[in-house]
């Protein structure tokens, strides 16, 4: 057996005000290496900074201004990020949407962003988006353009990228250096939306500086030489936009994406691309290891494994120990820009399953009680985050982002831990009724919103029960309007036509009556202990 090792740590650049700042950094140092691929598409660092230039140049000739929001519909794929990059380099506000979603939920960020242009796949699987969208943009005039990013003959008011991009050829040099200078390292690069005690999601405007400053040290935990890994989550997550495309540009690493995650297709990936650092949440870890053919695959170029969402089982990381390369564990959320707290690569196994590990030594994270005071070691209370790279507030939310925050401008997570007398923290849970399903935060308020509006529902609460693949998955019990007969199958279609699939739930309980609390609150507590007791484990 090999002797286990550590990754080879690369070294860490300069800490630069801008997250396009480091594109023409590595350009610079490293023009040939690639920066960004999936499958035949490859993109080194020079051929990325000449294509986020021509994007950019696009978007200036197009009328694009510093503060406009703009908007990609992709999978994870590199022109996601192209297009991210470019956006941000000329001062806009990029938006992520999920080809999961539905018209309703797009219609919903289009009323509350005020995105005014919007890049875009023409189909995602089987579903063709451009209907939807030239709906849409009649809907909201404030969309000045539709640019599919797949060369494919259409019909319609929309343009093609290479059109886009020749359009821009008469913006000069001049006027794409002024509209950059503009740019300042506090100003928002990026919304992700994120729902809250409402249901309804929320913007959350994540700066330049934030990315630079968590993404720049998560490489003194995360790095590898060669840094080399891959990206299939959902472009509206932080963990796509921030731990892997980010990380991955400022470290100066490759980036491999994948349009969906597929088990066996990653594994492949991983082996003939010698990925070093195998990073998911622990979801993703298990499908691979319950592939048949799981033992054919070369990982003998990994140098570390990180998991990120959700803590792994000590059973998972049983089955990883073959690799003998170490373990990290972090903790963070969208409001705090990704990660805050990392367990450092360990072959302590206790550490990586019992913990979220320690706190960044320039990030302040503490934990308080109810009374309002500092926690005593080994107290649980809520976590809060303080530093300049949390989020700047929530998008024309000013109520929601003065409750966000202390007078002191310590950060409300809303999580629930306590720090160990070793000074790791320990992650206890959500204090609210948010609960994580394969990696996506679900909101229960949300879901409810969306089973009320079917006629036959009075009312809807929807609790989480532990999942063995999934980490957790939503119950909704629901109670039917007097009279009314609930056919379940109409109810699941319901939700399906109106909700993205993972953030419905598995099972649908009917109760004759909801039960309340005193005051006149549904009793949760007793829901989820129900729910626990019908689901077989």
């Amino acid at each position: 057996m090999m002797a286990p090792k550590f990754p080879h740590k690369p070294p860490t650049p300069p800490l630069l005000d801008r997250i396009f700042d480091y594109v023409a950094y590595h350009a610079q140092k490293k023009p040939a290496q690639d920066a960004l691929v999936m499958d035949n598409v490859r993109y080194n660092y020079q051929e990325l900074s000449h294509k986020i230039d021509d994007i950019a140049r696009g978007l200036l000739a197009h009328g694009i201004k510093k503060g406009d929001r703009v908007a990609t519909l992709s999978p994870p794929h590199p022109d996601f990020f192209l297009t991210f990059l470019a956006a941000a380099s000329v001062g806009a506000i990029w938006i992520g949407l999920n080809p999961r979603y539905k018209i309703n939920e797009y219609r919903y960020l289009l009323e509350d962003s005020g995105i005014s242009f919007i890049f875009t796949f023409s189909r995602f699987g089987n579903r063709e988006f451009l209907p939807e969208l030239e709906q849409l943009k009649r809907e909201f005039p404030a969309i000045k353009e539709i640019v599919i990013l797949d060369e494919i003959n259409v019909q319609g008011e929309t343009s093609y990228l290479s059109k886009f991009i020749q359009h821009g050829k008469g913006v000069n040099n001049t006027a794409l250096r002024m509209a950059r200078e503009s740019v300042d390292k506090m100003d928002p690069a990026a919304i992700i939306y994120t729902s809250g005690t409402t249901g309804a999601p929320k913007g959350t405007m994540i700066s330049h500086r934030g990315l630079c400053v968590v993404f720049r040290n998560q490489i003194s935990y995360w790095g590898t030489t060669p840094l080399r890994m891959l990206n299939f989550l959902p472009i509206n997550h932080i963990g796509s936009l921030g731990d892997a495309a980010c990380f991955s540009l400022i470290a100066g690493g490759t980036q491999f994406m994948m349009e969906k995650f597929d088990p066996e297709k990653s594994m492949q990936i991983m082996q003939d691309e010698k990925i070093t650092l195998w990073a998911g949440v622990p979801t993703t870890f298990q499908m691979c290891l319950a592939l048949n053919n799981f033992s054919e695959f070369d990982l003998s170029h990994i140098q570390l494994i990180a998991f990120g969402g959700a803590s792994p089982s000590r059973e998972l990381v049983d089955k990883l120990l073959f690799l003998q390369v170490p373990f990290s564990n972090t903790y963070g959320q969208t409001e705090t820009t990704s990660t805050v707290t990392y367990v450092a690569p360990t072959f302590d196994l206790e550490e990586v399953t019992g913990t979220i590990g320690k706190s960044v030594p320039e990030y302040e994270v503490r934990i308080m009680d109810k009374s309002g005071q500092e926690a005593d070691i080994g107290e649980t209370g809520e976590i809060q985050v303080r530093g300049t790279f949390v989020m700047l507030g929530y998008w024309n939310r000013p109520e929601a982002t003065a409750e966000a925050f202390t007078p002191e401008g310590w950060l409300h997570t809303g999580d629930s831990g306590q720090k160990l007398p070793n000074g790791n923290f320990k992650y206890i849970g959500r204090i609210k009724e948010m609960f994580k399903s394969g990696g996506y935060n679900i909101y229960p308020l949300e879901i409810e919103a969306i089973i009320e509006k079917h006629p036959d529902i009075e009312a809807a609460v929807v609790v989480s029960v532990a999942d063995e693949l999934y980490g957790e998955t939503g119950v909704a019990f629901v109670q039917a309007v007097n009279g009314r007969v609930i056919n379940i199958d109409h109810l699941s279609r319901h939700c399906s036509d109106l909700l993205a699939n993972y953030k419905i739930p598995k099972r649908f309980i009917v109760l004759d009556e909801l039960p309340v609390l005193p005051i006149g609150k549904f009793d949760r507590k007793l829901l989820k202990k129900q729910a626990k007791n019908l689901i077989p484990h």
